[in-house]
């Protein structure tokens, strides 16, 4: 339905009269969750590997680098749609695999 700016729905009502606006508020809450728990995860991962690749050094670095350097060449969805493919959608789960794809970055 239209917005009413009498009753308050800014954005309207849909077909069960459901305030849109929340539902937006409901909606970007649930996408920051994943952005901020995924940021997360990629941070302490990439952290993880640089430093320990960086305190063995030598040709230990160089091998971990390569493998860094092999996994980013895939694609970045890849690895989301793959790792929810396996394992279900479940929204933990896609904070841990878009973490675990976007640690590349970090390393």
């Amino acid at each position: 339905n239209a917005p009413d700016m009498a009753s308050g729905h800014y954005f309207g009502t849909d077909s069960s009269g459901r305030d849109l606006l929340v539902r937006v508020a409901i909606g970007g809450r649930i996408s920051l969750m994943v952005g901020v728990a995924a940021a997360l995860v990629a941070v302490i991962l990439g952290t993880l590997y640089g430093s320990l690749s960086g305190y063995l050094g030598g040709k230990v670095d160089s091998v971990m680098m390569r493998l860094l350097e092999i996994l980013n060449s895939f694609p970045f969805m890849f690895f989301v749609i793959l790792l929810v493919t396996f394992f279900g959608q479940n929204i933990l789960l896609i904070f841990v695999a878009i973490g675990i794809v976007s640690w590349l970055d970090m390393a």
